[in-house]
């Protein structure tokens, strides 16, 4: 145990450090909490050190009092690499990999439309996306109409049949077999399908997706495009 510059520095174990940090993180006043919190957890967290205590601590109030939730928003960045910081401390995989997600989709405005909604909506799974319009709201990231334009989006999206993964569509490996796609272009143009089909840019029927990748095939692509989500 040592201090400097007023602050208790006790050297623990990094699960230890972690746990203790989630459960501040899911108590409550939190938010309140954090301008008087952030330097004593700047050394085992020094990805918060840029962060804006007073601005910070509204957000963290505005959000449910998950700690994954709440670490996404501290930790959020481009790609979601400060969530590096959980592998320091020994996360279990699943808590750093929804973080991560989280760290990132928070950092990066919400879709500007319909379908960079549907590729986020594939990309990141129900609970996530439903996670991420939690931290929009807390970031204020966006107007609020808009938000509730993107929820009531995912609401209809969801109770028409999504397509999450390749398997959800109407057509199968089988299917481009027979079109003559094989191996490696195969499994590019299931993918890019998909892709079209989350954006909205094809319906998840048999004809329409025959059609498509019978086109693409012809022209010498081998795989449909489809919007991306940047």
């Amino acid at each position: 145990i040592s201090a400097r510059g007023g602050i208790l520095k006790v050297r623990l174990a990094g699960e230890r450090v972690l746990r203790e940090i989630c459960l501040y993180l899911e108590g409550p006043g939190a938010g309140a909490c954090f301008p008087w919190a952030q330097p004593i957890l700047e050394p085992v967290l020094p990805e918060l050190l840029d962060l804006e205590g007073e601005k910070e601590a509204i957000r963290l109030d505005r959000l449910p009092p998950s700690s994954a939730l709440r670490l996404g928003l501290l930790l959020r960045s481009p790609s979601g690499e400060k969530a590096d910081a959980l592998r320091r401390m020994k996360s279990a995989k699943n808590l750093e990999n929804r973080v991560r997600t989280l760290a990132a989709g928070a950092w990066n405005p919400p879709p500007g439309d319909d379908a960079a909604l549907g590729l986020a909506l594939g990309r990141t799974g129900e609970a996530a996306f439903r996670d991420l319009l939690l931290l929009w709201r807390a970031l204020q990231a966006a107007p609020e109409d808009r938000l509730a334009a993107l929820e009531r989006e995912l609401e209809f999206r969801l109770r028409t049949g999504f397509c999450f993964s390749a398997g959800d569509l109407e057509v199968t490996g089988s299917d481009l077999l027979a079109l003559g796609y094989s191996g490696v272009s195969l499994g590019n143009a299931l993918r890019s399908l998909l892709e079209e089909v989350q954006a909205g840019a094809l319906p998840n029927e048999k004809a329409a997706l025959l059609e498509a990748a019978e086109k693409k095939k012809n022209a010498g692509g081998g795989t449909p495009g489809a919007p991306r989500l940047t």
